[in-house]
């Protein structure tokens, strides 16, 4: 009983690290251009240029070619829901997640909530 326990929950750990590796395989392999800006209660924002584009890394780093909320490196990392949690230094402060084909990072404050949209360019 106990080596069927141990073998179930080492292939529990193997399909786990398998759906892990696929997501994050899906953010390094591309390079992400902003595709909107939107804002709630003001709708389209234009405070970030459209040449915005953000990379992450394998080791869970992010930079981006302009700065996004006056930084522009940082950290991230997967969450349980399978969305990726964006540090701004210590800070946590946006998720971002896949909507169709676009990566989109949320970010909000008790006022008011912003989406950020990127779409995938080759590297």
């Amino acid at each position: 009983m106990k080596k069927i326990a141990l073998f179930l929950f080492g292939m529990a750990l193997t399909a786990l690290s398998f759906a892990q590796s696929n997501i994050v395989a899906q953010v390094t392999k591309q390079i992400w251009k902003l595709q909107s800006d939107q804002m709630s209660g003001i709708g389209t924002h234009t405070s970030y240029p459209e040449s915005l584009t953000v990379q992450f890394d394998k080791e869970g780093k992010w930079t981006s070619s302009s700065p996004i909320n006056d930084a522009s490196a940082g950290t991230w990392k997967e969450n349980k829901r399978g969305d990726l949690v964006l540090y701004f230094g210590k800070k946590k402060r946006g998720i971002s997640y896949f909507e169709d084909q676009s990566l989109v990072l949320s970010m909000g404050g008790w006022r008011a909530q912003r989406k950020l949209v990127f779409a995938a360019v080759e590297k």
